[in-house]
């Protein structure tokens, strides 16, 4: 099937391509309202008058506007209700996405902390006492530099306890409780997210 020719798979990456920016979400969002001169939008839409009727001319090829003289005021408005429907849709799929990601960031602390309190309870490290007592990072990192997660800078031996208080677990490898390095990679490299 196609639209003027062209795959609609392929028609659709262009509506999309054409929504693709900020100013012709919000275009959009005040028209579904009601019919907008383009003073009116310029009052809502923080950009400057030559962008605007940049944007508004992408929307006027795409189909989704269109305009007319009112009084000597150029008014734009939406062209049929569709468009209210793809703006309806996008909102519920942000909030389900959202929700999922909440749903998702929970389950991952909850495994977390399960890790941590597993890992302070089996033996491996259950001795309280700090085996440097002079607070130094005695890690495997020749360089000096603080490789872990810890944006101040200060290495306070509690890399993986989120407490604060130190459990005698330090491995020096904040990078492996999340698997972004191999356990057997011998230099430790900082994970930027």
């Amino acid at each position: 099937m196609t639209v003027n020719g062209v795959p609609v798979y392929q028609a659709k990456a262009e509506l999309f391509k054409s929504l693709g920016h900020p100013v012709r979400i919000r275009v959009l969002e005040l028209l579904a309202e009601r019919a907008h001169a383009v003073h009116e939008l310029l009052e809502q839409i923080e950009v400057e008058q030559s962008g605007l009727s940049q944007h508004l001319a992408v929307l006027r090829r795409t189909g989704l506007v269109r305009q007319q003289r009112v009084s000597g005021q150029v008014v734009y408005s939406l062209i049929g209700v569709e468009a209210v429907g793809l703006l309806t849709s996008a909102r519920r799929l942000l909030r389900e996405l959202v929700d999922k990601g909440q749903t998702l960031r929970a389950s991952l602390d909850s495994d977390l902390t399960h890790a941590i309190s597993t890992s302070s309870t089996t033996g491996s490290a259950t001795d309280s006492t700090d085996s440097n007592p002079s607070g130094t990072d005695t890690d495997s990192n020749p360089s000096g530099t603080d490789t872990d997660s810890d944006p101040s800078g200060t290495d306070t031996d509690t890399d993986s306890n989120p407490s604060g208080t130190d459990t005698g677990t330090d491995t020096g490898s904040d990078a492996n409780l999340d698997n972004d390095v191999a356990p057997d990679t011998p230099t430790q490299r900082p994970v930027t997210r």
